[in-house]
């Protein structure tokens, strides 16, 4: 069963001065990161598998890593899966191209969008968004705050319970630091 205690979504906008991906990848997985989420929303595909490959290097069993939104670019490079948004591909055709034991996360944003996921088999719900973030435009009426969050908590919680055979198994949810702003970085 993968670990998703403590997972890392990274790209190359944001970084500290004098970081790489790579460099920051590396130290959070010998600080205990179990997964390694990879998106890139404004590297060439040629560069994107280049740095999915990387990771792959850095992240060895059993840290799993992940490629956001891209299938292709998680086949190519070894990846253990991919995490796919509402606008991206849908998740029963994603499961065709893999035809595997590969992890597919969804992005969910309402209950409705959480029961289809469930159904459809993905393997974790990354809930959200929750707050207003820098790192992407986000309608407000897309921010589904804490209540939304509690509320599909405890869906999963009941499907699993009530639905023992279905794939789902960790609802992961965005936190934010102590002391961030309400417009992060």
């Amino acid at each position: 069963m993968t670990d998703y205690s403590l997972y890392l979504v990274t790209s190359s906008d944001h970084l500290p001065a004098g970081a790489t991906v790579e460099s920051t990848v590396r130290e959070a997985v010998r600080a205990g990161v179990k997964i390694v989420q990879l998106r890139e929303k404004n590297l060439p595909t040629k560069l994107f598998l280049e740095r999915a490959r990387a990771l792959r290097q850095i992240c060895q069993p059993p840290v799993k890593l992940i490629i956001n939104d891209r299938i292709d670019i998680a086949l190519a490079s070894g990846a253990d899966g991919v995490h796919l948004g509402q606008d991206d591909m849908p998740l029963l055709d994603a499961k065709k191209i893999f035809r595997g034991h590969e992890i597919i996360g969804i992005s969910v944003n309402t209950i409705h969008e959480a029961v289809a996921a469930v159904n459809a088999g993905a393997t974790y719900l990354g809930v959200g968004t929750c707050w207003p973030t820098g790192t992407k435009a986000i309608p407000d009426h897309k921010i589904i705050g804490l209540l939304a969050q509690i509320s599909v908590l405890i869906l999963n919680h009941w499907l699993l319970k009530s639905h023992r055979n279905l794939d789902v198994l960790t609802l992961c949810v965005c936190a934010r630091s102590e002391g961030s702003q309400s417009h992060p970085g």
